[in-house]
């Protein structure tokens, strides 16, 4: 998947999608899940990324999938092992994401122990926006996000309330990941994620970073037979 850099002629292919857990303390016990002493990593599929103005895809309104907005890292170079003091070096820039979430499937991955990656990685389960290089964002950290769902804000958060901040993730993960350049991080949801709907409207912004816009539409599958 091609990813546009915003005010620039190129274009980035995202590779890896990671993605962080329980980084905003409200958000974890509003899932009844305990404070974590360290980052829980999770991934998606390349595969599921569609860009600005897409359609999620679900098979029908009694399926139980929830939003989750976040700021979404784009990795700028192969790296690995990367001090916390040199983190932002290795950032290319920053973009909108929305994680959605088949809650049900994920909840009885999690009673069984076992991986959350098919609740994750379904069609049209990783909205991203254009990448807005990190010279052009002044102060990413003061920033605030927020998640309005038919024009009604659902979640709102500065972003310095992350458990682990930017640094923190980006080392953590290289120490036992090695990074490749067009790796993205997903950084965590804040509070208020909740039930979207056939026909809903998903909107994600972050002051300086313009919308993500993403529909929720009826998955209509071609037919193979």
């Amino acid at each position: 998947m091609l990813v546009q850099i915003k005010n620039t002629q190129e274009s980035i292919k995202v590779e890896n999608v990671y993605c962080v857990g329980m980084n905003y303390i409200p958000h974890a016990k509003e899932l009844g899940s305990e404070i974590p002493k360290e980052p829980v990593y999770f991934m998606k599929s390349n595969s599921c990324i569609t860009k600005n103005n897409s359609s999620l895809s679900i098979p029908d309104d009694n399926l139980i999938v929830h939003y989750e907005g976040e700021l979404v890292v784009v990795i700028k170079y192969d790296c690995g092992r990367i001090d916390e003091k040199l983190a932002e070096t290795v950032i290319l820039g920053y973009a909108l994401g929305i994680d959605y979430t088949l809650r049900e499937v994920q909840g009885i991955a999690k009673s069984k122990g076992l991986p959350w990656f098919l609740s994750k990685s379904f069609y049209g389960s990783a909205p991203l926006s254009e990448i807005i290089l990190a010279d052009d964002i002044q102060d990413i950290n003061n920033k605030e996000i927020i998640l309005k769902q038919n024009g009604e804000i659902r979640q709102r958060e500065k972003l310095s309330n992350m458990i682990f901040s930017i640094p923190q993730l980006i080392s953590y993960l290289s120490h036992r990941v090695p990074l490749k350049r067009g790796d993205i991080i997903f950084t965590g949801t804040p509070s208020g994620v909740g039930r979207v709907s056939i026909g809903d409207s998903i909107v994600c912004s972050i002051d300086g970073m313009g919308e993500l816009v993403s529909h929720v539409a009826k998955l209509i599958l071609p037919d193979f037979k």
